[in-house]
């Protein structure tokens, strides 16, 4: 990455743009317009219903173009020093360094290399898929429905992580499960008295965990994957609930995999 680009992706750091903070979030879309913009890249901005922006971009004017690059500038959140990028050695640090400014700068330099070389390429920077807002369309659907498409093909330039590989042809699904445990709840004082759901949350998931077939393995990253994110109980620390609820993150491979890890949940929790 050049001087230039560099600086570029340390300003768009500093831009706190959360999923959830639509004036930030447009703030980094404008940036990226007026960065494209200056270097002659063609630029395109469409608001939804709740005023929320998306960027297209291409090497020439216009809605179609053979190749699509897709990627996202939007952040999940943190804290306010994960906003200010570093530089330790030759390695960034700062909020979606990786995931996924980094990889948006990557395509924007891209695009600038190509206007006038009549290779055509288009890129859509969404602004909302770390997490899906409340109201209004998602970005990309919303090109798509506008009339800006690929004619040949899509590459979406997402962190690749601690993957082997770089580039995959497939496509992941994302389904949250929710394991729900009932019990008799009450002051935490006189545990005896009560039937604590937690413990049994705990081990409906320890069971799934362990028929479940695939293993996280960084070495064979593009799989189905199950992840507990999520644990809700009571709203005190000194309370046992009457119900508790851990959220599973499931992002899969094959369609036929949401109902098998569907099924496995429910044969083997007894939640």
């Amino acid at each position: 990455m050049n001087a230039e680009d560099l600086e570029f992706l340390l300003d768009l750091i500093r831009i706190p743009s959360v999923t959830v903070d639509r004036a930030e979030v447009n703030r980094a879309i404008e940036a990226m317009r007026d960065w494209l913009s200056a270097r002659g890249v063609f630029c395109a901005i469409e608001a939804d219903e709740t005023g929320r922006e998306a960027l297209y971009a291409a090497t020439t004017p216009g809605k179609a173009h053979d190749r699509l690059l897709v990627t996202h500038l939007d952040v999940v959140p943190g804290s306010p020093e994960q906003f200010e990028p570093r530089i330790e050695g030759d390695r960034l640090f700062g909020r979606g360094a990786g995931d996924t400014k980094g990889n948006a700068v990557a395509i924007a330099r891209t695009l600038v290399n190509l206007v006038g070389t009549g290779v055509s390429v288009g890129a859509v920077f969404a602004s909302d898929e770390e997490t899906a807002p409340t109201g209004g369309t998602p970005s990309p659907q919303m090109l798509l429905e506008r009339g800006y498409v690929p004619r040949k093909a899509i590459l979406v330039g997402d962190t690749t992580g601690d993957s082997p590989r770089t580039l995959f042809t497939a496509e992941k699904g994302h389904a949250v499960f929710t394991l729900v445990a009932h019990g008799r709840g009450g002051h935490s004082s006189v545990p005896w008295t009560l039937d604590n759901p937690i413990p049994k949350l705990i081990e409906g998931y320890r069971r799934f965990a362990a028929a479940y077939p695939v293993k996280l393995d960084s070495t064979e990253p593009w799989q189905t994957f199950v992840s507990p994110t999520k644990l809700e109980g009571a709203a005190s620390v000194n309370a046992v609930p009457d119900t508790a609820t851990m959220s599973l993150s499931c992002r899969y491979i094959d369609p036929k995999d949401y109902d098998r890890v569907l099924a496995l949940l429910r044969e083997t929790t007894g939640l």
